[in-house]
């Protein structure tokens, strides 16, 4: 066990309602991953200890889990622990010791006299699961028996029997596998024993999470056969999954950074979200559902890639994106197939954040000058206008006529939660943002600054002049029309905390003020004031109830990021120790290892959506990384 590998101890394990909800995550560099709760049990249709990634991004099934027994003095012991819609069969959660999640997963069974450890890895660069079992403790040699748990579908899917049909080879050392329809082969290794066909479906596995959060919760997988292996203390039984004979992948080398759980665990993390493939380079948004996603990306890119010294990652995946853009606007979501969506305002405009971010640590001259061209693409089309309605009004300001082009973009009955068009507060910090950001590279690349510098100013002036909510001494959220809303939301502090804050300094402190008592957690920012009638508590229940909260109460860590950076451009004391201890904790709940995606707006501030989430991660790495800087 490293120094800061996460360890956990039966006390916990055999306590099944709350080793259920643990989870951890491992990935292999190129969309790929492993995943289920710290005992073995899948409560997520998207859990499997092979989730391999086909091109573009399609995710697929190919092994759920290994069910497995252990045979010692004529009887039979079940290590396995599933749930079915009237029981949890079997129970091996009983036999757990300990729990362990480092550059792999280990699990420890004590059976009387027999130790016994499964272990879990990825292959980088390879859709590839090794699984291992080794005997720590015996008497004498255990017979294991080990029944793999294989499917062939869409990770967002769900598969019964009837729908998929099997055919599978045995050769030497190995059985292949093929599904009727299916989308891969499956390779299954082993390095001693003997394999037995035996063909059953095990039918009705409950998926408790997604019967929580009213999904499809019940699902059937295919058992080609079985596995038997003697093993003794010295030999391991060892059983590889995978589906293809790629070579892996050359990772970038990050700095060192701060020799302390919290900031090793977020390197660790971090490493998780960058993707390699025939694409390029790429950020998955968080996982299990989640793909690319072009705004989350861009904000994503310090915290992930730029602390750590990945600047040639950066450098790639900001040139892609640019390569993608169209009229003016960069995409926004990239499916699983490669499909372009380009329904974002803002998408655009942090991208130009990124790219600021990216010379403020590389000093690149040469790659700006590169893509200086692009950015004046974007621009010069905000400018004049162009799709969803996206264009400059007479006051300098940028507007969208449509509705769900920001990223609080959720709809229920086909209707937006928080009604957010026209001119948006963190939109047009955002333009403001990206006019400086052009004056500054216009002077570097030799070209003519005072146009984007007088466009800069008369949107600074407007700003303070149609935003500043005076009675309530903050922002309008935004202001459609004639109707400015006054909805208190964390949207405001993106004014302060970009690099070129647009909000007069004189009221930095009230607006500050204001976030941090009606807003702040230790876990993020609430997404709507809570003596606001819209707000919701707790972000729990079907998808119509979840998307309501979404936007509108939901604690999001990402914006602990922005709100720590405006709080030092104010002059505010900030002690990390209060921002590391909470995801300390959080990081030994949830998602291992991690930070997840959002939380309750109430305490205890249940973490809930994704378990790791890549501008949960980013934000909280680059605040902590550039207040470091800052306070030295």
């Amino acid at each position: 066990m490293t120094e800061h590998s996460i360890k956990l101890e039966k006390t916990i394990l055999q306590e099944h309602g709350k080793a259920e909800r643990i989870e951890w995550l491992l990935t292999n560099g190129i969309g790929g991953y492993a995943s289920s709760t710290v005992i073995g049990e899948n409560t997520r249709g998207y859990h499997g200890l092979l989730i391999a990634s086909l091109p573009y991004l399609q995710r697929v099934l190919l092994l759920s889990k290994i069910e497995e027994e252990v045979e010692t003095h004529g009887k039979r012991f079940q290590l396995s622990t599933n749930r079915y819609p009237d029981a949890i069969y079997p129970k091996g959660y009983n036999f757990l010791q300990s729990f362990e999640l480092d550059s792999g997963v280990s699990f420890t069974y004590k059976i009387h006299d027999i130790i016994l450890r499964k272990s879990v890895m990825l292959a980088k660069g390879r859709n590839k699961s090794i699984i291992c079992y080794e005997v720590l403790k015996s008497p004498e040699e255990v017979m294991l028996i080990a029944r793999p748990l294989i499917n062939c579908r869409d990770h967002h899917l769900r598969t019964h029997e009837g729908q998929l049909s099997f055919k599978q080879e045995i050769l030497s050392g190995k059985v292949m596998i093929t599904s009727i329809p299916g989308l891969a082969g499956i390779s299954i290794s082993y390095n001693t024993g003997m394999y037995s066909m035996e063909e059953v479906w095990y039918r009705n596995m409950i998926y408790q999470e997604e019967l929580e959060r009213g999904l499809s919760y019940m699902e059937d997988h295919f058992c080609p056969g079985r596995f038997e292996a003697g093993i003794s203390i010295g030999r391991k039984f060892i059983i590889t999954v995978s589906i293809d004979d790629g070579k892996e992948i050359n990772q970038d080398e990050s700095r060192v950074f701060y020799d302390d759980f919290v900031s090793d665990r977020l390197r660790k993390a971090s490493d998780q979200f960058l993707v390699r493939g025939a694409f390029g380079e790429g950020i998955i948004a968080g996982y299990h559902w989640f793909g690319e996603w072009g705004r989350d990306t861009a904000i994503s890119i310090p915290g992930l890639l730029l602390v750590y010294g990945k600047n040639n990652s950066a450098k790639k995946i900001i040139a892609r994106y640019l390569s993608l853009c169209r009229r003016g606007i960069i995409p926004a979501f990239i499916s699983e197939k490669g499909e372009l969506s380009y329904s974002s305002v803002d998408t655009s405009l942090w991208f130009i954040y990124a790219i600021y971010k990216y010379y403020a640590y590389t000093m690149d001259e040469e790659f700006i000058k590169s893509i200086f061209p692009a950015m004046k693409e974007i621009i010069n089309y905000y400018i004049r206008g162009t799709d969803y309605g996206i264009g400059i009004n007479d006051q300098g300001l940028l507007e969208c006529r449509y509705p769900c082009m920001t990223w609080m973009d959720a709809k229920v009955d086909g209707m937006p939660t928080t009604g957010r068009r026209g001119l948006c507060v963190e939109v047009n910090a955002l333009w403001y943002n990206a006019l400086k950001t052009m004056e500054s590279f216009a002077r570097l690349v030799g070209e003519d600054s005072m146009n984007y510098a007088k466009k800069a100013d008369a949107a600074r002036q407007s700003f303070n002049r149609f935003f500043w909510f005076s009675k309530g001494r903050y922002l309008y959220d935004y202001i459609d029309g004639s109707r400015a809303d006054e909805s208190l939301r964390p949207n405001q502090i993106f004014s302060i905390s970009l690099p070129f804050p647009v909000l007069d300094g004189k009221r930095w402190v009230d607006v500050l003020n204001k976030v941090e008592e009606s807003l702040f957690t230790p876990f993020g920012l609430r997404t709507l004031d809570p003596s606001h009638s819209q707000y919701r508590a707790r972000c729990t229940g079907d998808q119509r109830q979840r998307d309501l909260a979404y936007h509108n109460g939901t604690v999001w860590a990402w914006l602990l990021g922005p709100f720590i950076s405006a709080k030092l451009r104010a002059g505010f004391t900030v002690y990390l120790d209060r921002i590391v201890t909470p995801f300390k904790k959080h990081m030994l709940d949830a998602g291992l290892g991690t930070i997840s995606e959002i939380f309750d707006g109430d305490a205890p501030h249940t973490p809930r959506g994704c378990i790791a989430q890549a501008w949960s991660v980013a934000e909280i790495t680059r605040i902590l990384h550039e207040a470091r800087l800052e306070l030295k």
